[in-house]
């Protein structure tokens, strides 16, 4: 099935059943929106943050969505502000163009071109066909059809000039026009200050902490390794890459770990902490250590047995976003 012929309700209700393709359709209709509506308010790096916690709110709060109590284009654009933590008064201002933002970004890809060329490259008829290696007869055509498009979506009567308006939606940097690897639906709490009170109900859940680990890491490790957990990098660290060997446990019953970490950005005057989970919530301390450049091995140790979580998170200390992230085996 074609994910773009699918209604918002529609892909909500799949990206609920935690259905990837469904969320990355979602995260493509709306991205250039939330950026534009974070931009209001944050400067551009903070922005691009909070547009990437945006998108990991829809995939979190998705099971709440009740297609006879919510409208979805409303319920999108009230998840988005409250994640990227819009005021009332922005989020009322910003809304006619997060409107037009969506109705362009559903239209067929060559219609979706079009009408951004006109509306907002300033393109005549001509200069589109040549752009887009196309005979201005089609060209027209395809303006036609998206113009009514557009205004079927808007659920009103087409106007000239509704887009011309409107300021373009900002640009996306890459890493933001793929979509985030999406949390566990109520596990790990959303990040830092984007959190709102609806959402933090849904995503975090109690942390069942069950003993903690204190040891800093040092370099380099020795032993068997009992299993290997590929780990993989979070919203905010999407390129992030590492491997953790765990060891066979020493004479105390702890167990050592080998941890390699690749593309970790080093955050000032912090370091980073290797955690156990369990239920989705980080329960167990496994030391922590700082990284290099490029590639950073270093050996930690859990002071229980791997057996009693579910998972493993990298997180820089005090906060509870994991930077990587890797299921037991």
């Amino acid at each position: 099935m074609d994910l773009a012929q699918l209604t918002d309700a529609d892909l909500i209700d799949r990206v609920a059943a935690q259905e990837r393709p469904a969320f990355e359709e979602l995260h493509r209709r709306v991205v250039r929106g939330a950026l534009g509506v974070a931009l209001r308010t944050l400067d551009r790096e903070d922005a691009e943050r909070a547009t990437a916690d945006a998108s990991a709110a829809i995939w979190a709060a998705a099971p709440g969505f009740e297609r006879a109590r919510d409208d979805p284009g409303t319920w999108l654009y009230g998840v988005v502000c409250e994640a990227i933590g819009a005021s009332d008064a922005v989020a009322a201002s910003y809304r006619a163009a997060w409107d037009v933002y969506r109705a362009v970004a559903v239209l067929p890809e060559l219609e979706r071109q079009v009408v951004e060329l006109a509306a907002w490259g300033g393109m005549g008829t001509e200069e589109i066909a040549s752009f887009l290696h196309r005979a201005e007869p089609e060209v027209e055509a395809l303006a036609r059809a998206g113009a009514d498009g557009v205004a079927t979506t808007l659920g009103g009567e087409w106007r000239d000039g509704l887009l011309a308006g409107v300021a373009p939606p900002p640009e996306l940097p890459p890493e933001l026009a793929v979509a985030p690897v999406p949390p566990r639906p109520a596990r790990l709490p959303m990040p830092r200050r984007y959190r709102s009170t609806a959402l933090v109900a849904t995503v975090i859940v109690a942390l069942a902490l069950f003993g903690l680990g204190y040891l800093v890491g040092g370099g380099g490790g020795s032993g068997q390794g009992v299993r290997t957990v590929e780990l993989a990098g979070g919203i905010e660290t999407p390129l992030a890459r590492g491997d953790l060997v765990v060891l066979r446990a020493d004479a105390a019953g702890n167990w050592p770990l080998e941890l390699t970490v690749r593309g970790l950005p080093s955050p000032p005057g912090r370091s980073y902490e290797l955690w156990l989970t369990s239920g989705g919530a980080l329960a167990v301390r496994a030391g922590t250590f700082r990284v290099g450049p490029r590639e950073t091995t270093v050996t930690l140790l859990l002071p229980v047995e791997p057996t009693k979580g579910d998972g493993w998170a990298v997180v820089v200390e005090g906060s509870n976003t994991p930077a990587l992230r890797g299921d037991a085996p």
